[in-house]
């Protein structure tokens, strides 16, 4: 069932998967879930010292330039890559542009592309970190012993439950169940957020059509009778054909406002551009700035699921600098650009792109297809984020009625705040600024600080073993007493704290970005 998912998720980003027991939507996700549809899953309970937990992920990526398991080759996944990134959020670019400042939107989309290739790179490093590693983790607990009364410390072995992605792999290694039970609720936010801006999206969208029934509650309703019965459905493949199509149809939505507003106010706009329209208002407006320019990248939460389709993973970071080097042009000049033609109608470009598109047959057709594309794709979120919350509720047991019980509740939950917050771009200024920012700017170099860490303590006892000693303190004074020098080389301590020092660094910015921003954009939405 999940690899028929699996497929079907595939198909929407023309990448071919590696695995059939990884659970990997849009924007993809760890999870003990998997567990709970598998028939051939292996308790981690049942794992012992001489029997170590079986993984279904993919082998490691080869770091020597050696061909992987996928296909795609490096032209293909960055196409791949941009595709992935140019999704809905791009509606949002104008408005954008438009609370940013002209200037400022260049040089923070600029900054925001670096952000994600850095995230990029320390995922990739992060996986690299990892290789070899066995399904174990010791876990050291100070308990009260019985035999001493002043307690002690004991170490217990943890295993990494089978069949979760890359993603939640790599969370596991570096806090254990913590790491991965709050990632997998990380990504439970992270896919009712999009679920939330697919609903208002819908409604937005529909309300400009002779098709409305003039009542957003009604509206909301009929979406969530369309999208509950096919999240339920147990073969979902179909949907992808459609989802696919969004990409067609944006396309076709940007060439029809640019004609339009040209057609309507010409190069007027270039005339007046004021000193305000170049820089944002307040830092409230910047905030909203960076939830929408976050959201409308997106490729860090993939970066795994794109990697293990490459016939050639190593080349992940080159084809995600070429793809979103091409993102940051297009983003730049499309969203500048409108926002400038735009300005006769007024210096702040309010909503998306299609609430600017004029009256008629074509632009009425172009919403209608836009509504029926948004509706294939929201169930192919659904599932993701309902098995996640079926996995945490029953465990492996799989109830029908649960599973069915869930993933309505989630189209009914998510329908209601979208009708209570009935702005598009204001909800997906939000998701960028909390959900999307914490698995892209603040999961990475955490992460990657953790391993770093974990591995530098893994080669630390392999110099034990070697040496026999019984800890590194006893290594420790040997060295001094035979004045033997090799306390602390890199070549087996691993990455040194001084080089960490910047991925500190970016993990505090992120933290902050991601506190400050959406609490403003949140207070935005509250007082709006």
């Amino acid at each position: 069932y999940t690899a028929r998912i699996d497929q079907a998720i595939a198909r929407t980003f023309c990448i071919k998967m590696t695995t059939q027991t990884e659970l990997s939507p849009l924007l993809i996700v760890s999870s003990t879930t998997d567990e709970t549809n598998s028939e051939t899953t292996i308790s981690s309970s049942s794992c012992n010292n001489d029997t170590p937990c079986p993984t279904n992920n993919p082998p490691p990526p080869p770091t020597d330039g050696a061909a992987g398991d996928g296909m795609a080759t490096t032209r293909q996944t960055t196409i791949n890559i941009a595709k992935s990134c140019m999704g809905t959020g791009t509606l949002a670019l104008p408005f954008s542009a438009s609370q940013g400042g002209l200037v400022f939107n260049v040089f923070g989309l600029a900054i925001i592309s670096l952000w994600n290739l850095y995230g990029v790179d320390r995922l990739v490093k992060c996986r690299d970190l990892i290789v070899g590693w066995d399904n174990r983790r010791a876990r050291v607990r100070k308990r009260r012993r019985d035999d001493d009364e002043n307690g002690g410390e004991e170490e217990e072995l943890e295993f990494c439950p089978v069949g979760i992605s890359t993603y939640g792999r790599v969370a596991w290694f570096a806090f254990g169940r913590f790491g991965l039970e709050m990632f997998d609720l990380s990504m439970i936010s992270l896919f009712l957020g999009i679920i939330v801006a697919y609903q208002v999206a819908i409604v937005s969208f529909v309300k400009d059509t002779p098709f409305t029934t003039a009542y957003p509650l009604l509206d909301s309703l009929i979406a969530i009778l369309v999208i509950t019965p096919l999240s339920c459905l147990p073969n979902v493949g179909f949907l992808a054909r459609f989802s696919a199509s969004g990409l067609f149809v944006l396309l076709i939505s940007f060439i029809v406002i640019f004609r339009y507003v040209l057609t309507e106010h010409g190069l007027t706009g270039l005339g007046m551009i004021t000193w305000g329209d170049l820089f944002p208002a307040n830092i409230t407006a910047v905030s909203r700035w960076f939830g929408a320019a976050v959201f409308s990248y997106g490729i860090i939460p993939i970066t795994y699921n794109v990697q293990e389709s490459m016939a050639q993973p190593n080349q992940m970071f080159r084809a995600s600098r070429v793809a979103i080097q091409f993102v940051f042009l297009t983003y730049a000049l499309v969203s500048d650009v409108l926002a400038i033609l735009y300005l006769p109608e007024g210096h702040n470009f309010e909503g998306d792109v299609l609430a600017h598109l004029p009256s008629g047959w074509l632009p009425t057709l172009i919403r209608l297809t836009m509504i029926f594309v948004v509706l294939m794709t929201a169930p192919l979120l659904v599932i993701p984020c309902g098995e996640l919350i079926e996995g945490k509720i029953w465990g492996k047991e799989s109830h029908f009625w649960g599973r069915i019980a869930v993933r309505t509740s989630v189209c009914v939950i998510s329908g209601a705040v979208g009708v209570l917050v009935p702005n598009f771009v204001n909800v997906l200024s939000f998701i960028g600024c909390f959900t999307v920012s914490l698995a892209s700017f603040v999961f990475p170099p955490l992460f990657y600080i953790k391993l770093s860490d974990e591995r530098r303590q893994r080669k630390n006892e392999e110099l034990w073993k070697l040496r026999d000693c019984e800890s590194l303190n006893d290594c420790v004074r040997d060295d001094v007493k035979y004045n033997v020098s090799n306390s602390s080389g890199d070549s087996w301590t691993g990455e040194t704290r001084l080089k960490l020092i910047p991925d500190f660094l970016m993990f505090l910015i992120g933290i902050i970005a991601t506190i400050v921003t959406a609490s403003l954009t949140f207070e935005a939405i509250r007082s709006s």
